[in-house]
């Protein structure tokens, strides 16, 4: 059976203007709230087929859609938060499962790059959503350069660190390390930063410590290392297996760090490649290693199943994660798509 990786694409568009395409045939009734858990027949936007655009009922503040179909429901909201080009803020929300049943809850867990005070819209945005936990998979030597993410009123800070530097030399730190690179070291590079996938799921308990975290947490979830790319990557799709989310939803959400970062990519590498005096060769080596790329995350999906057999043995034997942990992890954070409406 074919998967549509979520029902509806939505996106923020110039200002206030959200825009929102079905990936389904058929009309849709669109009702807006400030909450993903509910709505009510006195919200309710003009239905419409294929795709549709208009300001956010809310002005400023975040909305989420509630689609009904023939039977069929779901909850969509710009999946990136911020659209600048700069902050890799997303909602994991909206995905469906491999047999369509359900999507993903949204509203309760975001992967990220490192939080930074001096950033008032990430802040901003992290500090609206009330996470119950911020959960930090960088280095110590990253959290002593960058220092930890700001801080949000009652949110528990802890630290899920898979790796350390010396284990995976793929992984450069400074700008002094990127600007001693030559154009063949920046090869090398990606090519053990690509390995690293295919070992960080393994030996270590901070993926399982980090997925028994979300289970538990009494409110919403951010998750980030630095850029939001590997680490992070990893752990989102950890968590969207351990969900039963399809590999190509999975390959696309990851890939998605090329849009939401593409300003600031562009303009780290501008910033290195003036320091390091390289030419063009050496942007483009640059931004192969620092662009994520679907090889490293498929991957890691192939060794994970091919160690273990399967998906659920490597939660449970690699990480400890029982069927009844996957079970009630599931349980909190699918929603069913099937709803008694009639368009």
């Amino acid at each position: 059976m074919s998967v549509v990786s979520e029902d509806f694409t939505c996106r923020w568009l110039e200002g206030q203007i959200i825009e929102v395409r079905a990936n389904r045939p058929g009309l849709t009734r669109i009702y807006w709230s400030s909450s993903p858990d509910g709505f009510t027949d006195d919200n309710e936007l003009e239905a419409f087929e294929g795709e549709t655009v208009f300001a956010n009922p809310l002005g400023q503040r975040r909305c989420f859609l509630h689609l009904v179909g023939s039977r069929r429901y779901t909850v969509a909201t710009p999946r990136v938060l911020i659209p600048d080009g700069r902050c890799n803020l997303r909602d994991l929300g909206g995905y469906n499962t491999r047999d369509d049943r359900f999507f993903v809850r949204q509203g309760i867990v975001y992967r990220s790059g490192v939080i930074r005070a001096h950033n008032a819209a990430l802040s901003r945005a992290a500090r609206e959503i009330k996470p119950a936990l911020v959960a930090d998979f960088r280095f110590s030597k990253e959290i002593d350069m960058e220092g930890k993410s700001a801080p949000i009123d009652g949110a528990l800070y802890q630290r899920f660190c898979p790796t350390d530097e010396v284990s995976i030399p793929g992984f450069v730190t400074s700008y002094d390390d990127f600007i001693t690179q030559t154009v063949d070291d920046l090869y090398k590079l990606r090519k053990s930063l690509i390995e690293s996938y295919t070992t960080m799921p393994f030996a270590n308990g901070a993926f399982g410590d980090f997925l028994r975290a979300v289970l538990t947490a009494k409110g919403p979830v951010i998750f980030h290392c630095s850029a939001g790319k590997d680490r992070t990557g990893i752990a989102s799709a950890l968590l969207l297996l351990a969900l039963d989310i399809s590999d190509e939803a999975i390959i696309e959400d990851y890939l998605l760090t090329a849009k939401a970062r593409s300003v600031q990519l562009d303009e780290r590498i501008a910033d290195y490649a003036q320091r390091a005096d390289g030419g063009e060769d050496y942007r483009e080596a640059l931004h192969e290693y620092l662009a994520p790329t679907e090889e490293g995350i498929r991957a890691m999906m192939e060794v994970v199943r091919s160690h273990h057999g399967s998906i659920e043995a490597y939660f449970e034997q690699e990480l400890g994660l029982t069927t009844n942990n996957l079970r009630q992890l599931r349980e909190k954070l699918l929603v069913p798509h099937n709803i008694e409406y009639e368009v």
